[in-house]
């Protein structure tokens, strides 16, 4: 008989900032009747029966572990450690050094924006329509 070979993939990124949401492919053979998934505790939903389902993780990596089921009832596994990596979103925030002026006179901002880890890029709009 033959069985069914468990793979996982995917068509976007395995990394994002929260809130990040993935649809998973259960792509295996043609003899496959049954996907079992499990995403772990810190994704929704916390496991699927669809072949490809859609799942939102909180920050964190996160494992991803697929069961696959043939007409048999034989049945076989993929297991992937940190699989799925999700960065916290960075909080945006700046302080001015003057809130009253008069016209024509220049103000100096200074980020006070936080990230767990390093920002790498800023985008000061001074003009909001």
């Amino acid at each position: 008989a033959k069985t069914a070979i468990p793979k996982i993939y995917q068509t976007s990124s395995l990394s994002g900032c929260e809130p990040y949401s993935i649809q998973l492919f259960g792509d295996s053979s043609e003899f496959t009747t049954a996907w079992s998934w499990d995403f772990g505790p810190n994704a929704t939903p916390v496991t699927s029966t669809l072949r490809n389902p859609i799942v939102s993780f909180t920050p964190g990596k996160h494992p991803v572990k697929l069961v696959v089921t043939n007409p048999f009832g034989c049945r076989d596994s993929v297991l992937k450690m940190n699989y799925i990596d999700v960065f916290i979103k960075p909080t945006a925030d700046f302080v001015v050094d003057k809130y009253k002026t008069c016209f024509g006179d220049s103000y100096q901002f200074a980020s006070t924006s936080n990230s767990n880890v390093p920002i790498t890029n800023y985008l000061w709009v001074t003009k909001i329509e």
